[in-house]
């Protein structure tokens, strides 16, 4: 048998013992471990917490993203339900308001069965001048004519100057051409005048040709006086601000200034009178 032969056959049973002897040392429980284990163990048990606790971290890195997607996820939910009540807790207290002011409309055209009257709401405002004319959603296929008046539970609103089929223009009692321009009262001494708009954008009435002498002062009221075929009676204009006695040049006339009873800038339903049943007006 040539050398190299017996040489490579004698370390093949040498392995081979060996690792039957491992084997055999292995497959038999024991409290102690040999040299070598300990060497390999305590060499790899770093690199084993090593990948322990990278997994760990891997996990819990996960949980946290999941975790933070579904917080952003639950919180954009809130916000739209947030948004949401807004949303219908805006139209509840439009509704609210609504409520209340068809209420004291209601409430107005049953305490007052001597004007035939129409409800209708404001669609538009004039656009070079909030306080000269505002539209209306009626027209003549409700039964509106020129010249019928407008108001409110609060006072005169104005007169009707156009109308087409489904909507109604109306000129204002604060325009500065105005549709009252014939003769009022002051409702609790009867002193007569004539009221105008300024004109200036303030929303404010002047009233006109009041007499030097005559007992006019702030705080009082001013009516519609009946006189001419527009105007019913007794429809309230405003309160007078300011009696200024310096105005005429004449020296034999003053003015006022009047507030109007009707809120201009909050203006969203009137009443048009179809009919005036205590007189033969329309």
């Amino acid at each position: 048998m040539p050398r190299w032969l017996s040489r490579t056959l004698v370390g093949t049973i040498i392995i081979v013992v060996l690792v039957i002897g491992l084997m055999r040392i292995t497959a038999v429980e024991r409290t102690r471990l040999t040299g070598p284990e300990r060497v390999i163990r305590d060499g790899l048990a770093p690199l084993q917490s090593g990948f322990t606790s990278l997994a760990r971290g891997t996990r819990g890195l996960a949980g946290y993203l999941a975790q933070v997607d579904q917080l952003l996820t639950q919180n954009e939910e809130l916000r739209q339900q947030i948004s949401d009540l807004a949303w219908k807790n805006n139209q509840l207290l439009e509704n609210e308001q609504e409520v209340i002011r068809l209420r004291s409309m209601l409430d107005f055209k049953q305490a007052n069965t001597q004007y035939d009257l129409l409800g209708a709401r404001v669609i538009a405002r004039g656009p070079s001048n909030w306080y000269s004319t505002l539209v209306l959603d009626c027209g003549l296929s409700d039964g509106v004519a020129r010249n019928m008046v407008v108001i409110t539970p609060e006072g005169l609103v104005g007169r009707i100057m156009a109308v087409s089929q489904y909507t109604t223009e109306v000129l204002l009692i604060t325009d500065s051409e105005g549709p009252v321009g014939s003769v009022v009262l002051v409702q609790e001494n009867r002193v007569p005048g004539v009221v105008e708009g300024v004109g200036d954008g303030s929303g404010t009435l002047v009233m006109k040709h009041i007499a030097y002498d005559a007992p006019v002062q702030e705080g009082q009221s001013i009516v519609t006086s009946g006189l001419g075929d527009i105007f019913p009676k007794g429809i309230r204009i405003g309160q007078i601000q300011k009696v200024d006695r310096e105005a005429e040049p004449s020296g034999l006339q003053k003015y006022a200034i009047i507030r109007p009873e009707v809120d201009f800038d909050r203006l969203e339903e009137v009443f048009i009178i179809l009919k005036d049943r205590s007189s033969d007006t329309y």
